[in-house]
């Protein structure tokens, strides 16, 4: 996955069309933010963010498919966190 460090806790991509994927990296765990649509993104981004920690939440911030379809590739990481 092409994640891109923003800051220290803070990783991003920006290549992706329709959606930046992005996860944090706190003292409790990391929090994904949005989850890739292509599978194989998903994973990668999966492993990426587990290699920083214990994966806590995911969080959708719409519902577009673009920003929800790799949540499956995301089970058991935690509880996903979104609106209705």
């Amino acid at each position: 996955m092409d994640m891109q460090q923003v800051t220290n806790n803070v990783f991003t991509t920006t290549t992706l069309r329709g959606c930046n994927p992005s996860f944090v990296v706190s003292t409790d765990g990391v929090v994904v933010i949005d989850t890739p649509q292509l599978p194989t993104k998903a994973v990668a981004m999966r492993k990426e963010a587990a290699g920083h920690g214990e994966v806590r939440y995911v969080i959708n911030t719409e519902h577009h498919v673009d920003h929800i379809f790799g949540n499956y590739f995301f089970k058991g990481a935690g509880p996903v966190v979104h609106h209705q």
